[in-house]
């Protein structure tokens, strides 16, 4: 795939992806079923347009092309890669408070999800992700760019036991942390659209570090084009005031307004959060 790219671009390497992505897609068949239970737990107006198979399927395939992009990191920062990417809202090191405070990053598994913090690290920021589980693609891809010097391209990934603590120490002045909101593990309901259930790590964190809190989601515009969308953040008076539910039922808020124009960019774990389903799903994602 980097062969690909560097002889051809970013146009071959979808070719190089697609048998990838018909095995893929072929391994998960089995969850299907359990898929549509999930959907069927929520209103059928809810999804207006957006049809399970055609759900499943694009969920599989943006996926795929999202780890693709991951494991090009290294070049995302070129400007044949920058002309894909299109920026809303006002990113984190534009914010006026840069510098002065750490941010963190919310999201929601939605879309491309595992892009965000694999485009700040391209950007030259320093980036940390927060996560219960890694991909192993992912996970052999730090162990190959470690070994050719390259692992300066790779947002730092915190997991594992004392990794509060270690986030604790990460969050200075001058970096980010993204932390999903959405998991197994909640703290209460929300309301984005239809209820939903919502961890709120992210604020608590916030509030210990004295960091902003940022609201971010990643969609696909096409083959390797990203629109990466950044929200207003968490208002200082909410946050001053240590209203951590209202603090996240601002991102979830936020986060509502992309995500309403495409339900289709809801992947498994969003899901699961929407569906308030305590069964596992089969596979990743």
């Amino acid at each position: 795939m980097r062969l690909a790219d560097r002889t051809a671009g970013a146009a071959l390497v979808p070719i190089v992806l697609v048998p990838w992505m018909l095995l893929d897609g072929w391994r998960r068949v089995r969850d299907y079923r359990h898929w549509k239970m999930l959907r069927s737990l929520l209103p059928r107006d809810f999804w207006n347009d957006c049809r399970a198979f055609r759900h499943y399927a694009r969920m599989i395939v943006h996926w795929q092309e999202s780890l693709a992009a991951c494991l090009l990191s290294n070049r995302l920062h070129e400007q044949r890669w920058q002309k894909r990417i299109t920026i809303h809202g006002t990113p984190p090191h534009q914010l006026p408070e840069w510098g002065e405070r750490p941010v963190i990053v919310a999201y929601l598994h939605t879309g491309s999800f595992v892009f965000l913090g694999y485009w700040l690290r391209a950007s030259g920021l320093h980036v940390a992700s927060f996560v219960k589980v890694r991909p192993p693609v992912l996970a052999l891809n730090a162990e190959l760019n470690q070994r050719d010097g390259q692992g300066a391209s790779l947002p730092r990934t915190i997991r594992g036991q004392g990794a509060l603590r270690s986030t604790a120490r990460f969050l200075m002045p001058g970096r980010i942390l993204t932390v999903a909101l959405d998991g197994h593990f909640s703290s209460g309901v929300y309301s984005m659209g239809r209820n939903i259930r919502l961890n709120d790590g992210a604020v608590r964190l916030a509030l210990l570090c004295n960091a902003l809190v940022l609201p971010a989601s990643v969609r696909n515009k096409g083959w390797f084009r990203f629109e990466i969308r950044f929200g207003r953040p968490v208002p200082q008076k909410i946050m001053g005031a240590g209203n951590v539910r209202e603090a996240v039922q601002h991102l979830a808020s936020e986060l509502w307004e992309e995500l309403r124009q495409d339900r289709c960019a809801i992947n498994w774990t969003t899901l699961e959060a929407y569906a308030g389903s305590r069964h596992r799903r089969l596979a990743w994602p």
